[in-house]
């Protein structure tokens, strides 16, 4: 048996970092509470079908747990209350609240119209003309995150108490569509938004790394921001992310002191007289307790802004962070100082570990004695060398040596550019063969028809395939199930602005039944399409911008027909998101400054709306006009740039003075403008050498060609001249043995 070594725990070496897990409470409940405006201590459950799927906290002192039907809920609910009502009786006249049940949004087909329709603040009360809300994102002229947000959220008193009575303990069956998380990730974006404004605002761009790990978690990694005391633990900024002068400051934003912050924090298995003692106090405490603050005043944003809760943990690894959070539930925060580290791990359940909740758990519980299932336990039965052996890999092995001492040097993934690789959407039902299977077919076409035009609008991208998976009844028995895809390239269809996601619809629906109807097992219980491999894409008019009537074009970067600069009018305004569309001659008429934009929330999209970034171009060509219309014929103006101007506002991107050369008039132009000019300039100056070379070989064919044809003739010649000698020479005779007529020899010639 081998004893846990104190050593392990004060390297410095491997306890520096301050990591912080910030994680929503009972995320989809309290979605469905903020979006209907009910109070916090409602018990509320989230059901899916007859299943609750998430639970708060006050549901959970009913007894209520995930998996119970809306009956189980209700008949809990009404026990707790007749309880709790004759144990209070003498002191509370009033009646105790019920448990309410909701349920996830359902996407389901209209049976007369067979256009998808989504319950939401934009339905009718008649259920036969319901809008979907994506739809109705789409036909915003701003369909950013935000404003999503504040048309699916901030609705008025009067609709949120309609939709709570319409919504409330209403029973739903898998045969009428399918659940839809849309207005989960919608609010999932928002909220990652608000924080990465707040950490970018009051600790600095360059002082943080975020990872999204979950819909509702992640890590955010203040290691060098908490152990520089010369820094302000949570810089007080205005609107601009400017600093502020003491006499603006109203307050608001002020942090709270360390003391205040360290009387609400949990102090995980360590009592506040070693937190607090001075021959115990390291270096690394002081940071950790920054890092206290700093959550405590992310956790405080995102209340004011949005009215959502989250708790926090705060350790030196993910692993103890995420360990951490669970002891500052609900709406709270806890820290594991490093000699907590041993007793924490003691306490903790293999299973309850990150990363180990399901197959490398099981295994490393089967090698520990029996009745023995924490983490503790582990760093003192199981030796690197029985671990190696039992797991069959030394990386596991020493992953899982590490890990049941407190130990995770996995760094924190920077996140806040990435965008999701997929976009699925999935449905189960009961075995049907084909012709069942074309209602659910239908349905996930345009689900994901919406949502892919929805993320083409706020990414600008497009998927290349779709891949089909299916989960169908073996024909051996009705207990065994195969899992198999179908890979078939993603339509594209054509059509103008307003039908294109109607025809994308039909045209993937078409698609998909086509492909299950070859290759596909039945009966089928599960379908799915996934949207993936997505390429940029320009962003002109939408989706159907680029589903013209003419032959789609592959665009992994601007075609050189395109023109490089968004079209530039009075109430519209050139950024990095639209860089890549046409400009049109009333450039010369307007003078935009980036000073009346408002200040971006930053790249959070799917999770961080961020655009694809424009690649790096070579230096310009003066022998291309810069930017040639070949669609239209519009003689282009030329474009001077000048030295660069910063922009006042922070975090903006950089102004540039051209000067239109034939007015002799100025105007600002973004860095992004400029990158966007120089890479059309670089694809004219392809397009050219390709034209060129194009000519080049068109010549060369020529030229071999005529070499060719000179040759036949005079080959042609020759064996004319030869044959002719030939016939002179030795002429031939008839049967009489005279010379053969001009007649006879025409004739041979032409047969």
């Amino acid at each position: 048996m081998e004893g846990m070594s104190s050593d392990i725990y004060n390297d410095a070496t491997r306890r520096t970092r301050v990591i912080l897990l910030l994680d929503l409470d009972c995320f989809y409940a309290q979605v469905e509470m903020v979006r209907l405006g009910l109070p916090p201590e409602w018990p509320v459950s989230l059901l899916q079908w007859d299943s609750a799927l998430a639970v708060n906290y006050p549901a959970r002192a009913m007894g209520i747990v995930r998996g119970d039907s809306l009956f189980q809920i209700q008949q809990k609910s009404a026990s707790y209350c007749r309880q709790q009502q004759h144990q209070q009786q003498q002191q509370h006249n009033q009646k105790m609240t019920e448990a309410v049940a909701l349920h996830l949004p359902i996407i389901s087909i209209s049976p007369s119209t067979t256009i998808l329709e989504e319950e939401g603040p934009t339905k009718n009360d008649d259920d036969s003309s319901l809008a979907t809300n994506n739809t109705a994102i789409l036909n915003d002229s701003d369909c950013s995150i935000e404003a999503a947000y504040d048309k699916e959220f901030r609705l008025s008193e009067e609709k949120r108490k309609e939709l709570f009575a319409k919504e409330k303990n209403r029973m739903r069956r898998q045969h009428e569509g399918k659940a839809s998380l849309e207005r989960y990730r919608l609010a999932s974006s928002r909220i990652f938004s608000v924080i990465l404004e707040a950490l970018n605002d009051h600790v600095g761009k360059a002082c943080f790394v975020l990872e999204r790990a979950s819909i509702d978690e992640l890590y955010v990694d203040v290691t060098d921001h908490c152990n520089d005391d010369s820094r302000p633990v949570w810089t007080v900024c205005n609107g601009g992310g400017n600093v502020k002068d003491d006499d603006d400051d109203d307050g608001s934003q002020q942090p709270c002191s360390n003391e205040e912050v360290m009387g609400e924090t949990v102090v995980v298995c360590a009592s506040d007289a070693l937190l607090n003692r001075s021959e115990e106090r390291t270096a690394t405490n002081d940071a950790l307790e920054r890092g206290c603050v700093v959550a405590r005043m992310v956790r405080k944003a995102v209340w004011d802004e949005l009215g959502f809760t989250l708790s926090a943990g705060i350790s030196t690894s993910k692993t103890v962070a995420k360990l951490a959070a669970s002891y500052g539930k609900p709406n709270g925060q806890a820290i594991v100082v490093p000699a907590a580290i041993p007793i924490l791990m003691e306490r903790t359940k293999v299973r309850k570990v990150r990363n180990f909740a399901r197959k490398l758990g099981k295994k490393v519980l089967s090698l520990l004695p029996e009745n023995e299932e924490t983490m503790g336990a582990v760093a003192r039965f199981l030796s690197l060398d029985r671990l190696v052996t039992g797991m069959g890999s030394e990386a596991t092995a020493k992953f899982v040596f590490d890990a049941c001492r407190g130990i995770d040097d996995e760094p924190v993934k920077e996140t806040t550019h990435a965008l999701t690789k997929s976009i699925t959407a999935f449905k189960s039902f009961g075995g049907t063969d084909l012709v069942g299977v074309e209602q659910w077919i239908l349905l996930l076409a345009s689900d994901l028809a919406a949502r892919i035009d929805l993320d083409f609008k706020r990414n600008h991208r497009y998927p290349k395939h779709c891949s089909i998976h299916y989960t169908c009844i073996s024909k051996e028995g009705n207990k065994d199930r195969m899992a198999r895809s179908i890979r078939v390239p993603f339509p594209t269809a054509r059509g103008d602005t307003n039908t294109s996601v109607l025809v994308l619809r039909q045209q993937l629906a078409t698609q998909v039944r086509a492909a299950l109807e070859q290759k596909a097992h039945f009966p089928m219980v599960r379908l799915g399409l996934c949207a993936m491999e997505f390429e940029p894409r320009a962003l002109n008019g939408g989706i159907g911008s680029f589903f013209s009537t003419g032959s789609h074009t592959k665009c992994t970067k601007p075609d050189s027909h395109q023109h490089a600069i968004h079209s530039i009018g009075d109430d519209t305004h050139a950024s990095s998101s639209t860089s890549m569309t046409k400009i049109h001659t009333s450039v010369s008429n307007t003078n935009i400054s980036r000073k009346d934009k408002k200040k971006d929330t930053g790249p959070i999209g799917a999770y961080f709306s961020t655009a694809v970034p424009v690649p790096t171009n070579h230096n310009d060509d003066p022998s291309n006009a810069s930017l040639s219309s070949y669609t239209n014929n519009v003689e282009p103006k030329n474009i001077v740039l000048s030295e660069s101007q910063v922009s006042p506002n922070d975090g903006e991107a950089d102004s540039m003075r051209h000067e239109d050369v034939e007015t002799g008039d100025e105007y600002i132009i973004t860095k992004d403008e400029e990158m966007a000019l120089k890479l059309q300039q670089e694809c004219d100056r392809e397009h050219l050498a390709t034209q060129k070379e194009s000519a080049m070989k068109d010549d060369h064919d020529v030229a071999y060609a005529q070499k060719l044809q000179a040759s036949f003739d005079r080959e042609n010649i020759l064996l004319s001249t030869l044959e002719r000698s030939s016939r002179n020479s030795s002429p031939k005779l008839d049967a009489t043995g005279h010379r053969r007529s001009s007649t006879h020899k025409k004739a041979r010639i032409d047969t």
